[in-house]
Formats: C-alpha cells, structure tokens, sequence
C-alpha cells in the first residue's frame, strides 16, 4: 500500500504539471490537497460525512460514507464560482481507471471521484476529474459534473484531457476553452496525427485539408454540440460537410474552394482505416476531431495571443510526416518571435491596415490582430476584424489553412483572397482599400520572381509613407543578385533600414541567412539619406534536440528591447549598428560598414588561439621524437593589451599583404603524403588532409584564411602548404616573426563575423578589408610589439621558425636524438 501511495504521487504531480496550477492560492482560486481544507468548513462537513473511500459502495448508495478521514487527491474551488468545486481522485495504472458498476471506490480512479462527489453535490456542484496513470501520453482522463443537490450526474466524454482548472467552468458555462501556449503540447499533438495519418494512408496533400476542414466545421456552433453524437463515419462524414460549408459561405469563400475542401472529407472518409476503426476509438475519426477541438483549437482562443499556434501545429505535422510528405506542403513558418518584432518595427496600431501577399499559414496577420486590439475598444476590434486584415496567397492547400487560422480566431477571413500577388486585378483592388502596413516572408528561390520582386509588389499596394517588414535572403542585400529589383526600388521607395538576422532563425527549414527589411512606400530613396543598419545575428536563442531553436535563458525579450531601441533611435553602436548612406548597387548590410567592437578584445581570445596551435602542434608530432617545446610563454615579460587606446590604428589588409587564392584539388587527384592541405575549416588549424602533390605550394612563414561559408578562420602556417581554393593566403609584404603573425591571426577572427555562406571574404573584398593594429608614433604597425606581446602569453613557446618540410624537421631531430 505504501509503494502504492507513492507511484500515485506521480499522478499527483502529472494532474499539478498539466492543469498548470500548484498547491494553496492560484489566480483562478485555490488547491487543497488530501482533503485538508480546514479554511471552507462546508467542505470539511461533506467530506467528514464521506469519510474514507470503501472497498466497495454501490453508486447509488447514499448511505454514511466509510470509516477514516476522506483524502481525495485534491480538492479545487472557484473565486468567480464559490458553488463550483473540483473533486480529482489519482490511480497510478491506466487499468485501475474505472470498474465496470463504478462500485469499487478505493481500488479504481473514476469510482473513487464519483464517490466523494455524491457527497460533495449536496453543497457545491461539482466536477468530478478521474486520473489513471503517470505520463502525459499514456495516462486516461475521465470528466463528470455532478449538479448540486441532484441524483444524477452526467459525464463529460469529450473532457478526456486534463486542463486548466478555470477551463472547467468555462466548459460548464458554454464558454470556449482557452488554454495557455504551449510548443510541446503541440508538438505532441502533430507527431501523433501526422504519423497516424500517415499509417492511415492519407495522401500528403489531402493532410492539411483534412486538419484545416476540421477546425472549420468546429466554428459551427451547431456541430461543435453535436459531433461527439454521431454514431458513424457516414453521419459525423455529413455533419463535417454541413458545417464546412456553412462556415465558408458565411466566410464569402468560393465554392471551388469549399468543395475542394468537401472531396477531401470524402476522400478520407472511404479509406479503409476509418471504416474500420469504432467511432469511439483512438485514430477514428471523431477522435481527430476532440483531439483539435480540445488540444490545439482553445491555444488558439486566448484573445490577446499573437501565437499563430495553428502555424506551428502545420510546422511540427508536416515535418514529422514521412517519405515526401514533408515537402509537399512547403510551409516555411515564420518563426513567433521574428513575426513579433517584425510588427514592432513596423510601428502599426489600432488604427492601421495590415497586408501580408505571400500570407502562408497567416502568422503576420495573427500577430498584428493581436497588437493591434491592445490599445482597442471593442468597437474598434470589430472594426479590425473587418477591414484591418488582408491577405493573399496563391498555393491552393496552404490557401485553406490561413482562411481556416483566420476563421478559427473569427477575424479577417472575408479578406483572405487565394491567388497571386503579381495579379494586377488583385493588387488593384488591394490599393483601394487604404493599405499603410505590409509584413512579408516571401518564397525564397521562386524562378519566375526574386525576393525583392515581392517586396516590390508589397510597396506598390501601400499607401504614400506606408511601412513595409520584409523577410529576404542576404544576398538580396548584397548587390550580387536582384540588381533591376533594386535600382527600380530605390526609384520609387526608401530603404530606411536592413537588419542582419540570426543565420539559423529558420532552422531546420531554410539554410540561406536572413536579413530584415524596412521600406518607405512611395517615397524615392535619398542617396545621401543613412540608413540604419543593424548587426542582429544573436536573439539569444539556442538549438536543443526535439525542440529546435527556443529562447532557454529568457534572453529574448530583453535583447528585442535593445534591437528595437537602437532602430528606433537610430543609434551607432560597434559591432552593433551604423548610420550609413548607400545606394541602388551598395551592399546593404552592417557588416559592409559597422565599426568592430574591440572592446571584446582581450587576453583571452589570443591564449585561446595560442592554445589550439599548440594542441595542434601535439596532434601533428612524431610519436618516436619527443616534444622539443613548452607550452609556457616564450619570455617571462607579460604586456598589457589595451586596445581602445589611441594607439591602434585601422590599416588595410592589403597594405600590409600580398593576397592570394588557393588552387582548387579534387580527392581524385589527390596523392598521401606528408604536406598540409589546408580546406574551408576553422579547426585543426586548417589542415583537412596530407598529401605529396607538390605544384602549387605556398610559402611558410604565412597566414591562410578560410573565406566560403561563415568559417572565415585565420591560420598561421609554419610549414610549406597546399591550400583549397576556398582559402586565400597572406603573404606579408615585411617579413613577421611567428608570433607577429599569431597577433595578427587573432585580429582578423576578430572581423569573421561579417561573412557568411551569403557574403564571402573573397580575395577583392579582403584586400580592402580593415583591421585595428598597435601602431608605432610614425603611424606603422608594431609589430615588434605585437611579437612581444604573443610572447609573454601562455603556449607561445609552442610557435617555432618556419621550417620547408616535415620530413627534414623529423630528419634532423632523429639525427640529433642518435647523436
């Protein structure tokens, strides 16, 4: 029994973690525990007159109750409903659920809920939740209402999960369930539908309809009472297409599109799996249909939510589809929180209009909506339902799922209009309705249309000095693509702002880095205008298995304050922002113009160069020849490293290097040996393999840097190498002692940030490059000092003369050793 009481704990705790409620007072009212309540004497009464549950008690037995002290689980009660309580009484195995006659209150969950509720019903009523089992996904939830001073009670079969107390009386009360966000609840969610459906052999285009369909019959008021009653897949098939269509007509949707949407039903209905599995079974179709109605509809309910939940649950269900499925639909979500910033930097409110023409699941309008009702008098909310929201989208299926978001949140679907965004008609009539916001996530690497293409469109449907938050790829702000796009953009509007974004921001859908876009509408771009632009590569965001990029350490709302005031302020900050005017055919992009922030600079980050140079040395030695260095310092001088003072001075690679490219060598081509390849690679010291081709060897003594992707590593070589053509090499027009070179290495990692797989270091770019360097008083890089200073660190005994080969380095040093 004691072992017993303890696995129920775990039910305990599974009840307190999914109503999202804990122990004593909570904002909806309070959580008593074991029937101590010694605050509501009432209680204490009813449940002294139950006293402990029987082994067995018939339920219509009435009679005293049993000897001992009542100790359901918990007991809950209501600030707004003090007639209202919850009973909730725990099993710790699923089996011990519920007994046939519901006569055996002690051994079984549901029996012991309805036991301590025929006595608390004759003062409260009350909601009687039975819980079996200890994990989320295997657990089984019952849900009964006993009315108070009745002698029956009703069952509650679509309440078979467990919610948030106050959701409770809002189901009591005919009121939508709202249920706070939660990622991982949908995440759950779509894996298990996605699979199931998958194994009920619905094809992938029929996925999406399928789900949308329902959570539109489910705005019908008169199927949303009645699903649950339909006793076959023919009926509940019928209910679905009544309210489908009934929906949408009310929603001004084509009838092309509804009976698309209807042949899907239709189509799903005849598959052999759903005429094969009972309606009251897991995977039938009525079991779709609760588990969206109560798992993913009520995220959807919160009226000040910007979550566009439905886009996630869309994101997390295709992507766990199987075989092709996960490409059929081709949503890219934008993630919440850059549709979030992206309408705070639009500036819109109450009063504005908002258009996204490449809508997907609608999770700009989503967001917008919710910003917009904050400042909003209900009035005024109706007024944005009507005319504050509009959207346009050209794919048929993704179409449905962003009429069916709107839908859902009963706002702008009349507004949703499925077609193209380079449809004059369309566009036209989008202009006379007085547009001043546009929030875009256009299709990326579309062949008829570039990116900015879209964005062009956007700006044209805006009113005059209307704003425009655009979504792109970086090389749409680079000057290499989109060069017609751009010119006629600049004609026409003002580029007031590009911000650099976080590479992998849609990770694991799209891998070409992003950059963010502010346009002025209307407005011809003044080349001698700065715009602002802003180095926003870290939103704090960290990757974690299963669960994608999300904000751990709370770091989000404080690092969009800082973005949003220094845009909004239009502050320089290095390796921040910066204030510059450009033109049609500049790059557009801090990292072309924003000043290092050396202030990071310190000792550290040269020991740690130091460091890896030395564990490489160790790798790369030969095992019969004992190590003819120490990791100390190379002289017991320490300088200090100061460089914010006036002594550095900026000077250009290109001055201070003779550049060169490597020489692309295939692995077909490739002979072992003993020379360094040096590859795109920031570790090892840029060494990828060893070979003995020997045609195109670059001097020792220089520095290579790998410049394709965002590795852009710097590398002092002390040996004769090999280098890709990924790699340029730095050959120093003085001549550097090894730890010059490792100074200088250590510097130029500092500038690596600006590049990625978007915008390379190439060899033009690097030669005029700039780094910040100690100076001596003639204005000359001191490099005497940079040797110096190397010198007094950690590990910089690691660093040698450069010598031809390893073999003659091996040779010499066996020679000495026998010797």
């Amino acid at each position: 029994m004691a072992n017993d009481m303890a696995n129920e704990k775990y039910s305990e705790a599974l009840v307190l973690q999914e109503m999202r409620c804990g122990l004593g007072c909570n904002d909806f009212g309070s959580v008593f525990p074991q029937g101590d309540v010694p605050a509501v004497a009432a209680l204490q009464e009813l449940l002294k007159k139950a006293g402990g549950k029987p082994a067995a008690c018939a339920l219509g037995d009435f009679s005293q109750g049993g000897s001992g002290k009542a100790r359901p689980e918990f007991i809950v009660t209501f600030d707004a409903d003090p007639d209202t309580i919850m009973v909730v009484e725990c099993k710790k195995s699923e089996r011990m659920h519920s007994s046939p006659r519901r006569d055996r209150p002690r051994d079984f969950a549901v029996d012991g809920a309805l036991y301590y509720a025929k006595f608390l019903k004759e003062g409260y009523n009350v909601v009687a939740v039975a819980v079996s089992g200890t994990t989320r996904d295997k657990c089984r939830v019952g849900t009964f209402y006993w009315p108070k001073g009745q002698a029956d009670f009703a069952e509650w079969p679509r309440l078979n999960i467990l919610l948030e107390p106050a959701n409770y009386l809002r189901y009591l009360h005919g009121e939508r369930i709202a249920r706070r966000y939660s990622i991982e609840e949908i995440r759950q969610t779509a894996i298990r539908m996605s699979n199931a459906l998958r194994v009920a052999k619905v094809t992938a285009n029929d996925k999406p309809i399928f789900i949308a369909g329902i959570l539109i019959a489910l705005q019908d008021a008169d199927f949303e009472r009645s699903y649950d009653r339909a006793v076959s897949l023919r009926m509940l098939t019928n209910q679905i297409g009544d309210a489908i269509s009934e929906v949408l007509r009310g929603a001004d949707v084509k009838q092309d599109r509804i009976d698309n949407i209807l042949n899907t039903f239709r189509n799903v209905a005849s598959l052999h799996h759903f005429n094969a599995t009972p309606m009251g079974e897991d995977y039938s179709l009525r079991w779709y249909i609760q588990e969206l109605d109560l798992k993913i509809r009520p995220m959807m309910n919160v009226s000040d939510s910007s979550i566009d939940a439905l886009g996630e649950f869309y994101s997390e269900f295709i992507k766990f589809s199987n075989g092709d499925d996960g490409k059929a639909l081709g949503i890219v979500l934008t993630p919440q929180h850059l549709t979030d910033f992206m309408c705070d930097v639009s500036g819109l409110g109450k009063d504005s209009r908002v258009v996204d023409i490449c809508a997907g699941s609608g999770g700009f309008l989503v967001t917008a909506m919710s910003k917009m009702f904050r400042d909003a008098n209900p009035d005024e909310m109706q007024r944005i339902r009507r005319e504050g929201l509009y959207g346009i989208e050209a794919d048929p299926h993704i179409y449905t799922l962003c009429v069916a978001n709107m839908i859902v949140r009963r706002d702008g679907k009349s507004n949703m209009h499925y077609g193209s965004c380079f449809d004059d008609a369309l566009l036209e009539e989008l202009r006379g309705k007085n547009i001043d916001v546009g929030l875009i996530n256009p299709p990326y690497s579309q062949g008829d249309h570039n990116e900015l293409e879209f964005v062009e469109r956007l700006l044209s449907v805006l009113t005059p000095r209307g704003v425009a938050v655009a979504v792109v790829p970086i090389n749409c702000a680079l000057g290499t693509t989109c060069r017609e796009t751009r010119e006629r953009l600049f004609a026409h509007h003002t580029l007031d702002a590009v911000f650099s974004m976080p590479t992998e921001i849609f990770n694991p859908a799209a891998s070409a880095p992003p950059c963010v876009m502010v346009w002025t509408a209307k407005v011809p771009h003044d080349p001698a205008r700065k715009t602002f632009f802003g180095y926003y590569r870290d939103d704090g965001f960290v990757k974690r298995k299963k669960l994608g990029r999300i904000d751990a350490y709370g770091k989000w709302p404080g690092i969009k304050a800082e973005w949003l005031d220094l845009y909004r302020n239009r502050t320089e900050r290095p390796g921040r922002s910066v204030l510059h005017s450009v033109t049609h055919s500049d790059e557009w992009c801090a990292e072309a113009y924003m000043e290092t922030d050396y202030s990071a600079l310190d000792d550290s980050r040269f020991i740690s160069k130091l460091r890896d140079y030395a564990a490489f040395k160790v790798a790369h030695s030969d095992p019969e020849v004992p190590m003819t260095f120490s990791t100390g310092p190379a002289s017991p001088r320490r300088l200090a490293l100061a460089p914010g003072e006036s002594a550095w001075k900026p000077f250009e690679l290109g001055r201070l290097f003779r550049i060169e490219k490597g020489k692309r060598l295939t692995k077909a081509d490739m002979v072992p040996g003993e020379i360094p390849y040096i590859g795109a690679t920031d570790s090892n010291n840029g060494v990828t393999a060893h070979i003995a081709n020997d045609e195109h060897l670059h001097e020792a003594g220089t520095i290579s840097v790998s410049y394709n992707g965002s590795i852009a590593e710097a590398f002092y070589q002390e040996r004769k190498f090999w280098a890709t053509d990924d790699v340029n090499v730095l050959y120093p027009k003085t001549a550097l002692s090894p730890h010059a070179a490792m100074f200088v290495c250590t510097i130029i990692n500092m500038e690596k940030y600006r590049f990625c797989y978007g915008r390379k270091w190439d060899r033009e770019l690097m030669e005029r490059s700039t780094v910040r360097l100690p100076s001596t008083p003639g204005g000359e890089p001191d490099w005497k000092w940079m040797e110096d200073y190397i010198k007094g660190l950690p590990y910089s005994a690691a660093l040698a003369t450069p010598s031809d080969s390893l073999s003659s380095t091996k040779q010499s040093q066996k020679e000495k050793n026998n010797a």
